[in-house]
């Protein structure tokens, strides 16, 4: 297709923080492509603090199924009539083309809902729960990064050139608030944000919290760093179980912060140090020195992938990667999460921190 030539494109990625990280690149391929084209982008509600205001957008389209769930039993008739509103509103223009990003059955429908007769997305062996039954199939790389995954698609569709990206761009966000500004001044440098949490569907992936109780220990007393505290929705418990094993002065956030916060912040620290998360995607993205603890996922599928973020993942185990959820040894934590020791890991810290 041409360089100049005006499209009016549909992307779909509905989440999550991760994944919505990893599509950034393809929206700023599309625009580098298409300048004067219509860019618009639809995503669940959580995630959308994170593209609202984006340079390379012309619309972003929020969709806010948790809360419809919610409100479901309260209020089904307001519930269907929100549905109702929203569905005329999407379908209220039509594009040329778009493209599914995400590759699963909800993702799928929004693409069959859409109006347009050139809809785009993974084909079978890439996608799941029967999304390519809702468009048509685009042969992509099964063993690649999901960020190549995603320009691989583009490549396809519009004969665009692969190229790695070197990072993401974010939206501009409003500036960080006094309260938030006052407790970072107040951590020494070296500051290290340690984000321990995984989410519910991702305990396998989970290092153990008295690990991360160790390595922050280690972190204070032989390189004296600020250590930070990170922790998500639903996860201060255990936030709090973690305290109680540090016997080092640490710095928990000072609250819950929002998404454009969570940016901000991270990309003022020093290093960072998590399991495959979107914390971990976000630091990368925007080129903090960062580590990835990894153990049953493919580090070339899901490792943070900018250059300045590396891996540290077993290797011993013949198993590995397995790319489960639940891990067949039956345990609570992976046995290849449990490789990776404290001391380990903080040597790999201290190693990054003296070659910068």
């Amino acid at each position: 297709m041409s360089k100049r030539r005006s499209l009016r494109i549909l992307m779909i990625r509905l989440g999550a923080m991760g994944d919505v990280v990893h599509a950034l690149p393809s929206l700023q391929k599309l625009r580098e492509f298409f300048p004067e084209s219509e860019l618009d982008w639809v995503v669940e509600e959580e995630w959308s603090p994170l593209l609202e205001g984006h340079p390379a957008l012309s619309h972003l389209i929020v969709l806010p199924r948790k809360r419809w769930q919610k409100s479901w039993r309260r209020r089904p008739l307001s519930t269907l009539w929100q549905v109702w509103d929203f569905l005329k509103r999407y379908r209220r223009k039509k594009y040329d083309v778009v493209l599914d990003l995400h590759g699963n059955l909800r993702s799928g429908v929004m693409a069959l809902l859409a109006r347009s007769k050139a809809k785009f997305g993974f084909w079978r062996k890439a996608s799941k729960e029967g999304n390519h039954r809702f468009l048509r199939e685009v042969p992509v790389p099964l063993h690649v990064h999901k960020i190549e995954k995603n320009l691989y698609l583009l490549q396809r569709v519009f004969g665009l050139p692969f190229s790695p990206p070197s990072c993401a761009t974010f939206p501009p966000f409003p500036p960080l608030g006094v309260e938030i500004l006052r407790w970072w001044s107040s951590i020494p440098q070296p500051r290290i944000f340690l984000h321990p949490m995984v989410s519910r569907y991702g305990q396998i992936k989970q290092w153990p919290l008295p690990f991360f109780a160790r390595l922050a220990e280690l972190l204070s007393l032989k390189l004296n760093a600020g250590v930070i505290l990170g922790y998500g929705p639903g996860e201060k418990k255990q936030l709090e179980e973690l305290r109680s094993l540090i016997q080092v002065e640490v710095f928990p956030l000072p609250r819950l912060l929002s998404l454009p916060e969570l940016v901000q912040l991270l990309a003022r620290v020093d290093f960072f140090v998590g399991c495959d998360t979107g914390n971990l995607h976000i630091a990368s993205a925007l080129g903090v020195p960062a580590l990835g603890l990894y153990g049953p996922k493919s580090v070339d599928i899901y490792g943070p992938y900018y250059p300045n973020a590396e891996a540290l993942f077993s290797s011993s185990r013949p198993c590995l990667p397995c790319n489960l959820r639940l891990c067949p040894y039956g345990r609570n934590i992976s046995p290849c999460m449990e490789e990776l020791t404290p001391e380990l890991v903080f040597a790999h810290i201290q190693r990054r921190l003296e070659r910068q």
